[in-house]
């Protein structure tokens, strides 16, 4: 035990340094070691940022705000609509935000979200956009209406591509 009034120094290894002494270690741990400038030590040069170029699958959302499509078909079968000419879009679209406007008649719009059977209602249950799925790899939309020759537009607020 140091002696009560000796300097702080003493009371440390090599002389108050606060170092350790290394003899007789072998490895990474007995070899002097130069500190690394920290951003050596992460990726992409010290940003912090996580570097996703080499993987696949990778989405970007884009914003849309705009007129798609004026539909006004002659029966109520489905139609689909080519998303990549109508958004002039050549990435896998995935999903897509949409939303109608009834123009003229008095039917209901239907879209199929991943060409599904089962529709859903754009006037009932989307009239403030909603995000429907892509068949993968088709680039389109299927839809009907409800009576032939009623007038719908099809806007976008947005959509999901795969890059």
């Amino acid at each position: 035990m140091p002696e009560i009034g000796a300097p702080h120094k003493v009371t440390h290894q090599d002389g108050g340094n606060d170092e350790i002494s290394l003899t007789g270690l072998s490895g990474l741990a007995g070899e002097s070691q130069t500190p690394l400038a920290h951003k050596t030590s992460h990726q992409d040069g010290g940003t912090d940022e996580i570097s996703v170029g080499g993987l696949a699958g990778r989405q970007i959302f884009v914003p849309y705000n705009a007129k798609i499509a004026d539909i006004n078909e002659a029966d109520t079968n489905k139609h689909t609509l080519n998303l990549e000419t109508a958004l002039s879009e050549t990435r896998k679209i995935i999903a897509l935000i949409a939303m109608t406007s009834r123009v003229s008649g008095s039917s209901v719009f239907w879209v199929y979200p991943n060409e599904g059977t089962t529709g859903i209602d754009l006037v009932a249950t989307l009239r403030y956009g909603s995000t429907l799925i892509i068949k993968d790899a088709t680039q389109r939309l299927q839809y009907s209406q409800g009576f032939a020759n009623d007038d719908w537009d099809l806007y976008c607020f947005g959509y999901v591509v795969e890059i």
